[in-house]
């Protein structure tokens, strides 16, 4: 399936504005007609072609809001001791909390689309380059000169990934919700729990393509002397255990560690690796696309989702700031 935001019109939505943007969508598909009907001046019908009943937003992840907890209903379902209850987030706050990166530092940008074409006074065409990315500022390093002497030069310190609009991946998943199983569920459970999924799931994505990245750049074997050496700060290091759990332990005071780093566990790679997350970002389109389609006469819809994120790795090479961790 072709990437949605390059080939169907859509329109955006400020989705702050309604407590279940996907019973508003489904709704709308629901509601459309399947057909179009070409009517001559006679008012005759001459035509009739059928068409998807399918509804298309582009939704802001700045604005979009979903409930964290899902068991609304007239039974009581007490939240636990500390816990506020029924809490309504920014879809950025559940991707965020869904992503082991960055709970180890690493950050997302949310890109924003490039500004169109337009025309100046004189009828020319003026185009427009909008970088976007990830920056980060590394210390200078100083070195003592004698008198008369001259410092050598060093490349400028601060270094940038950028953003590739156009060769972003994609990234989609599809659903299907019944009819009874929609009216069966407590209402609107079932559509604000798969809108929660999608925004959790889209944590998952930022954690897959970051690592994946970090994994290519082929990270050297972790030690304390190569963090040192880079200059790090052992309270900025931080470790994810991948599935092979190698490197893995709690230490005597019964933290989880990967060689002795503060880490937590990731489904998403087999190595473990440490690291400075804080110097990676992965960047994420601020719109996701949402596509609803009425499969059939009994209102089941299908629900297919549409994002696009590219990892920003600024340092790399000698200086990337990741080690992998051994057995």
């Amino acid at each position: 399936m072709s990437n949605p935001n390059e080939h169907l019109a859509n329109s955006r939505t400020a989705a702050g504005n309604s407590p279940n943007i996907l019973a508003d969508i489904f709704n709308a598909a629901a509601n459309k007609p399947g057909f179009s009907a070409r009517v001559d001046t006679e008012e005759i019908v001459r035509r009739v072609t059928l068409e998807p009943q399918a509804d298309i937003r582009r939704i802001s992840l700045r604005t979009l809001q979903v409930q964290d907890v899902l068991n609304a209903g007239p039974d009581a379902v007490l939240p636990g001791p500390g816990n506020p209850g029924i809490v309504t987030r920014i879809a950025t706050d559940v991707i965020e909390l869904n992503s082991r990166a960055v709970g180890a530092g690493a950050k997302i940008v949310l890109i924003q689309d490039a500004p169109q074409a337009t025309k100046d006074s004189a009828g020319d065409l003026v185009l427009f380059e909008w970088p976007a990315g990830y920056v980060v500022a590394e210390p200078a390093a100083f070195s003592q000169v004698a008198d008369g002497d001259n410092v050598t030069p060093s490349a400028v310190p601060v270094h940038r990934a950028v953003m590739d609009r156009s060769t972003a991946p994609a990234f989609m998943f599809n659903t299907s919700l019944s009819r009874r199983e929609m009216k069966s569920w407590m209402n609107g459970t079932l559509e604000n729990g798969t809108l929660l999924s999608i925004l959790s799931g889209l944590g998952r994505v930022v954690d897959s393509v970051l690592l994946t990245a970090i994994l290519a750049a082929t990270p050297g074997a972790f030690s304390i002397g190569a963090a040192a050496a880079r200059g790090l700060k052992i309270e900025g290091l931080r470790g994810l255990v991948g599935t092979s759990g190698n490197g893995a332990g709690f230490n005597g005071v019964g933290m989880f560690c990967a060689a002795n780093i503060p880490a937590e566990i990731t489904g998403d790679m087999a190595q473990s690796l440490v690291g400075d997350f804080q110097r990676s970002a992965v960047g994420l389109f601020e719109d996701i696309t949402l596509i609803a389609n009425r499969l059939n006469l009994d209102g089941s819809m299908s629900i297919t989702a549409v994002a696009n994120c590219q990892a920003l790795i600024p340092v790399a090479g000698a200086l990337l700031p990741f080690w992998t961790v051994g057995a």
